[in-house]
Formats: C-alpha cells, structure tokens, sequence
C-alpha cells in the first residue's frame, strides 16, 4: 500500500455548474433495536454503539472494563498498581509497566509521547500499517516509519492486480483482486495522457473506452480532428522511436519539417490529404507514410474521414430544406416519406403538428452527402405511441437550432400536407446501401435494400472526375474498376413512378498492394534493438506471426494483426532483442484467395549500423468516440439496482477482497473523473457513471454503498457539480482526449428545454467552453470503517449510460489506509 507524509487538509470546493434536481441520499446507518456494534471511542480505547428507537446507531460509548486488571502487578490505569477505582476518562494503560503507554494521553503531560505495541489491547501483529513520518511503530514489527508502499506492476503482472497495485493496494491487505472488462482497457502506468499520480509512482485508469498509451499498437489507426472556432485542425502523429523527425505534405505540395500537433491551414471546399513522414537519426525514412483525409467544408467534429472504414466522401453543407413531399400535397401514405438536404452531422428535428399540437417528433442526422430521410423503418420504431397518421392537414416542420457560438445560425423549413384516406397510396422508396465487399483483384460486390419490397432500382459508379451512367441494377451489385482510385457508388430506388430524389452513395477507394517485407530487410543486420517490423499487404488483410530466435530456442513472439488502411502491417516488439539471427514466418490472409506464408530472417548487431526504418502512426490522438461498445448488457453497478432493464455499455469493474489493517478506521483514495459527454449532455439519459461500492458490515447494514459522490449527494456523472469549465482546470486536461477545444457544444442540446436543467453559466464564456469533455480535478474519497470490519469489499466502475459512444475514464491512485476518519466525504484538494 501506498504512504504518504502528511495528510491532506480537505475543503470542499463548490462548483455548482447546473441546476439538476439533487438526488436523495442514500441510508446511512440504519440499524434493529437492541442491536450493538463495538466501535473506536478514543483512538486506541475500544466502546460499544447501540441502535436507537429511531433506527440508528447512538454515539460510540467507552467500555473500560475491570478496573486495574488485580493481580498483575502492572498500573495500567496510571495510577496505583492492582487498584480496584475505575480509572478516569482518556487514562491510557500501561500492561507490561516499561514506563510506555498503549496511547498517548494530554492530561498527563510527564508521560513519554510514544504509544507502546505490547500495550495496545487492539492492534494485532502485524496486522497494522505504518504511518510514515510520526517516528512511532505503527504496525508493531520493531521498525520505525518503514516504506510498506506497492511497488508499481509489472507489464506481466495479472489485471486485477496490476490495477489493484498502481492503485496502491497491496501485500496481505488484498485477499483477492479482479478485473472485467473490455481487454483493450486496462491500464497502469506513470501517467495517464500527461497527468502525474498522485503518488509520483504509477496510477490506475478504468474506462468505458480505450484507455492506452500514448503509443498505441499501430493496427488500424487513425484520427479525427476536432474544429476551433476558426475551423482548423490538429493531427497528432507519433513514432516508436525517439530523436525522430517529421516531414509533413499538404495534397500535391512540397514535403516540409513539421511537428506534431501539426495545424491545418484553412483551405477550399473538397477533399484533402497530409503525408506524414518520420525520419529516424540515422536518416532511416518509414516506407509507408502516414494519411489524413479530409473535408474542408466542414467544420463540425468528425471532418476527418475514417480511412479504415467506408470512405465516406463528405458532401458541401446546404441549408435545411424539405425536398419530399411537396408542399400541399395530398398523401395516402399514412407513414409518409420525408427527405431533404441539411448541413452533414447537424441533428434535424422534424416535427408533425396538427391544429397547432405536436403529434409526432423525430430526430434525423443528416449524412455524409448531406441527406437526411424519414422512412417506413424509422415510422416503426418512433417515441410516441401513435404511429400513423389520421386523415387531415398537418404542418411538416423541419428544425435546426442555433450553435452557442452563432456559428451555425437557426433554420427551418415547412411545407403543408393533407393524409386522405381516399387518396392513392404511393410511398415514395429509400435506399440503404451497405459498405462495399471486396471480391477480386478489382471487383468489389455492393449490397443494399429499400424499405419498400416491391421498389426496383438504378445504380451507376463514379470516379472522382466524372458521372457514370445510370443503368438496372439489383443486390447483391457487382462492380468492377478499371484502375485505382477513389470511386463513389449511387443507387437511387423507383416505385409507383416515383424515383427517389437523393440517391442512397457510398464512397471507396480502391488500391492494389501486395505482399512484401519493408523493414527490416531480408538478410540484413541492425544495431536497433527494438526495429519496428514492417510490411505491405491488402488492406484488411488477416496476418499472424511467429518470431523466433536461432540463439534462444524458449524465445518466441507469436499474435495476429491486420494491414491498416495505409496497406501497411507492423509489429513493435514489447521489449529489447537480443543480438543474434531471427526468423520471421507470417501467414497471410486477403480478402479474395488462399491464406500464403512468408519467411523472412534479420540479425540484431550492435556493430552494425541502424538500418531498421522508423514507424509513424497516430499517438496521443484526440478520439475519444465511438466507444466500444463491448459490454453492452443487464449488469447495472448501481447499488440501487432493482433488476428492470438495464442501459449500461461498455462496463469496466475493479473488485478487490480487502483486510483492514487492525489500526486502520478507514480508508481514503484520489481519482478524476473525465467524460465526453460534458456539457452537451447535462441532465440527459447518456448519463456515463463513476461507481466506488464498499460492502462493510458497518456501512448501509453490509448493503452495497456507493461512496463517492458530490457536495449535493450527486453520484459521479456527468451532472456532478465537480465538473471544471475548460478555463478553471485544476489539472490540465489539453493533452488528454477530454481537453481538445470545440466551441460548440454549448447550446447544441435538444433536451434542455424539456428538462429541470439550465445551460451552465460558462456556455456564455467564450474562454470557457468546453469541447470533448471535461474532468472533476482531483477528487478526496474518505470512508470511516468500524473495528468490526475487518474484511470488507471494494468495487470501482465506470460505464456508457444509455450508449456506447462517447467515452468516459477515471483516474484512480494513491489508496491510503486512514487512523482516524471522522466522515464519509468526497471532497475537492484545495
């Protein structure tokens, strides 16, 4: 377990951001009549607490018991030997009469200040815990202020105790210690993103998202830029080595030195690229550089295009506009289509109102190509419980709010329509398309559907210059390109005469990589101790690996990667190679053809020169979203569970088995709460949650407690009052994925008008506005256990609440066992 010297003079520090309802308390204390629990009544002096008519536990009461103990020669009441009065309040007893007493007393000033083991009726050794710095034996094993802090795990080291012992608990106190969760979350390190624990050791990190190191595993990577208010961006690029540089290309430019975060410059409508290169000191250039795509028109979140999945070609923002139906048409459709164009990314609300009330309300994010559509699929799954409409006149109304920035202005649009049952019922048709399939060297195999069985269809390719011809087609589509290059595909679905308006694309980009070593070369030797070994391949394609050593037969690295989106496969050994000759087998699966193997050999020679290349991939990146979304179940952590449906993703749990130290009344422990989800989701269902569950038989009557939580009894959510606007972090959170700056998320709410929740006073602070998220700052959890306790249960959770999008993390460190608690409290660190 981890020490400290001092400790912390806590305050609270209110930070009231918003106006949500307080939650109730939970129960404190509630207890049987008659029942009794032993108790600390003056820090070393044992006493007893009885349950009160009202249901809980009066003050603790001091049990002296016999006066004088007779017939052992011994004054433990600091007076007369074998005496038969009852000693006086706060006397301290001296059992083996060495002139030390079992605690140290102010009302005899004389007394040596220095609490003696062999008197103290409670402590048991050794089962206590030192206290540094006091100049006492704490824990009775004969030393004076020894380090019993945990020494930070080691990579091998099992994941709950890993995570247990980065968080400082450790040695006999951990009866067991366990983790669940996603397998790419758990982490324990020197920092988290930058920030120090509090220890200045190690710390641990649960979260409902990725939580790695800065330098991730290259595999599948990439970026997306979060927009400042002038509409630039930021990539963050890294390498696996130090001392490198970088060059960075801007589309068809020159390659120039750069650094990361490198900014983009603000540029005309369409897409872009940026190359990035990294040169090691030994002028090694990486072989593969690294891509950002994207779209300069937009200047949203999300403007970069995921290169590792679709290609998804952002259209020009348009204004909001209602393109079907017509405006006072007459419909037998009593689930009507509606389409139109908007801004890519804006949520449209659509509402459908009649004589002035609001029958039905839909929310719809506009697409990539700027489309936005409400169909028969969309009708089936509505809020409400109507889900058709009557025969009669509605007003159709199309809505975006305003951004808190006055960057994207309000609009709407409204067209009138009557629903008759006397009218031909002519649904106009909608098209899903999926992403392409890849079949053959240049063929690729395009499935879609419409939400209308009987609708037939259109397609055509186009290349990045140039319209195809619209011709038939059906799914599954097969398409063959002529060379490489970005394509898009349209489809655009026909029933009833009716064609639809805005085709259903999909944008890809087809490349042709084979097979090949890069780095290091076959046959060749290098001085790097830890080469990056690197190659080529179709992208997505299946590898796994062995590695062996010719000088080390019990020497093998084996694992399964896959080709990023660059074409480019690697793997980073975990640590240093020995010198010596090894051979590389990789067994290699594309998308089209048999799986084929591949043998390659290098050498490690410290006389050689540095020959192997260096890699470039996306480190200390931004993303914090979309979660992964990989635990999505009806586990609740929630002690107040009542085992109803469940909304929780993305769950991860550390549960440690504890023994309380038998001079310990408690414990303490620091953590930060970060979550994405502030402030544009205040007071909303997507509600990601922080949980520390003590089971103790003196707490809640042994009933799972929650224990962290804010000055207003909130739990810790995104709601919590301790929550710091971007210009008041008392850590500083840029460097994380919870600091990137964005300024709109203020304002862009749909909820709040229909909460108990206010738009927090920073929304108005231009300096102030927060863009993925924010953090709590170090937070002060102090939790008082009785002398009973002497095993008890601690859990911490953290999880996506109603989604498993945006993220959240908490930063957990420096547990200490407490002397003396006075209260359960979370409090801020002044």
């Amino acid at each position: 377990m981890k020490n400290r010297s001092y400790f912390f003079a806590l305050i609270f520090l209110s930070f009231s951001l918003l106006g949500c309802e307080p939650q109730e308390p939970g129960p404190a204390g509630e207890c049987v009549l008659g029942q009794t629990l032993t108790c600390s009544c003056q820090e070393v002096v044992l006493g007893s607490k009885a349950c009160t008519e009202d249901g809980t536990f009066g003050p603790c009461e001091c049990d002296w018991g016999d006066a004088g103990l007779p017939s052992n020669g011994l004054a433990e009441d600091g007076g007369s030997t074998d005496g038969n009065e009852q000693p006086a309040e706060g006397a301290c007893r001296d059992r083996d009469d060495d002139g030390y007493y079992d605690c140290i007393d102010e009302n005899y000033p004389n007394r040596p200040q220095e609490v003696d083991c062999d008197d103290l009726h409670w402590t048991v050794q050794p089962g206590g815990i030192e206290y540094p710095d006091n100049g006492l034996d704490d824990d009775c094993d004969g030393q004076t202020d020894e380090d019993d802090s945990c020494a930070c795990p080691a990579a091998t080291e099992e994941i709950g105790a890993a995570l247990g012992q980065a968080l400082g608990v450790c040695g006999d106190f951990v009866e067991s210690a366990s983790y669940d969760g996603h397998a790419r979350q758990p982490f324990a390190g020197p920092d988290y993103f930058g920030i120090q624990p509090r220890d200045e050791a190690c710390l641990a990190v649960l979260s409902s998202g990725s939580a790695l190191p800065v330098f991730e595993t290259p595999t599948k990577n990439y970026n997306r830029s979060y927009s400042t208010t002038t509409g630039t961006h930021a990539v963050k690029f890294s390498s696996h080595e130090v001392g490198v540089t970088f060059e960075c290309q801007l589309d068809d430019g020159t390659p120039e030195p750069c650094t990361s975060p490198h900014t983009l410059p603000d540029l005309v409508t369409g897409i872009h690229t940026l190359h990035v290169w990294a040169t090691d000191a030994s002028n090694n250039r990486d072989p593969i550089p690294l891509k950002f795509i994207w779209d300069a028109s937009v200047t949203t979140s999300g403007a970069f295009i995921r290169p590792s999945e679709n290609l998804a070609i952002l259209a020009e923002d348009r204004p909001l506009e209602i393109l079907i139906p017509n405006g006072n048409q007459v419909l037998g459709d009593v689930n009507p289509t509606v389409m139109g164009y908007g801004p890519v990314g804006r949520s449209v609300r659509l509402y459908f109102k009649q004589d002035g009330e609001n029958v039905r309300t839909f929310y719809i994010t506009v697409d990539d190509r700027g489309r936005w559509v409400l169909d028969d699929e969309r009708w089936a799954s509505g809020y409400y419980s109507v889900h058709e409409l009557e025969d009669g006149f509605y007003e159709v109304r199309a809505y975006l709010a305003a951004s808190g920035t006055g960057q994207e202005d309000e609009e709407e649009h409204i067209v009138n329509i009557e629903i008759s049952s006397n009218a031909e019922n002519k649904p106009i048709p909608v098209t899903e398309i999926e992403t392409p399939a890849r079949t053959g060297e240049n063929a690729y195999s395009i499935e879609f559907t419409s939400d209308q069985e009987a609708a037939t269809f259109e397609c055509r390719l186009n290349t990045a210059g140039a319209a195809g011809t619209w011709s038939g087609c059906s799914s599954p589509e097969s398409v063959t390109v002529p060379e490489e290059g970005v394509y898009t595909y349209e489809i655009r679905a026909s029933l009833n005469g009716q064609t639809e308006t805005i085709p259903a694309e999909v944008g890809f980009e087809h490349r042709n990589v084979e097979f090949a070593f890069l780095s290091p070369e076959n046959g060749s030797a290098t001085s790097e101790a830890m080469p990056a070994l690197m190659g080529q391949g179709e992208i997505d394609a299946v590898l796994t690996y062995t590695l062996t050593s010719e000088d080390d037969a019990a020497f093998e690295l084996t694992g399964e990667t896959e080709v990023d989106y660059l074409g480019q496969w690697s793997i980073l050994p975990e640590s240093a190679l020995a010198e010596g000759t090894y051979n590389l087998s990789v067994t290699y699966t594309g998308s089209f053809g048999p799986a084929a193997t591949y043998e390659a050999s290098f050498s490690i020679d410290g006389t050689a020169p540095d020959t192997s290349m260096p890699l470039a991939f996306y480190g200390a990146g931004l993303d914090v979203q979309p979660g992964l979304s990989f635990n999505g179940s009806d586990i609740d952590p929630d002690p107040n569970y009542d085992g109803s449906w469940s909304s929780v993703n993305d769950l991860a749990t550390l549960e440690l088995n504890l023994t309380k130290p038998s001079n310990a009344r408690g414990f303490s422990f620091n953590f930060m709460f970060m979550s994405a989800e502030f402030p544009e989701f205040l007071c909303m269902s997507f509600n990601d949650t922080f949980y520390a569950i003590v089971e103790a038989g003196s707490i809640n009557n042994g009933r799972r407690r929650n224990v962290s939580f804010d000055q207003d009894n909130n739990e810790i959510t995104v709601n919590n009052a301790f929550f710091e606007p971007a210009n008041g972090w008392s850590v500083d959170l840029a460097t994380t994925p919870y600091g990137a700056p964005r300024s709109s998320m203020c304002g862009n709410s749909t909820s709040w008008d229909e909460q108990t929740c206010v738009t927090p006073e920073y929304c108005a602070d231009e300096e102030a506005r927060n863009a993925i998220g924010s953090g709590t700052g170090w937070l002060t959890t102090t939790v008082p256990l009785s002398e009973l306790d002497e095993d008890f249960k601690l859990t911490f959770s953290v999880h996506d609440e109603g989604d498993g999008i945006y993220d959240s993390v908490v930063l957990i460190d420096n547990f200490q066992w407490e002397a003396n608690p006075t209260s359960l409290v979370t409090e801020k660190e002044p």
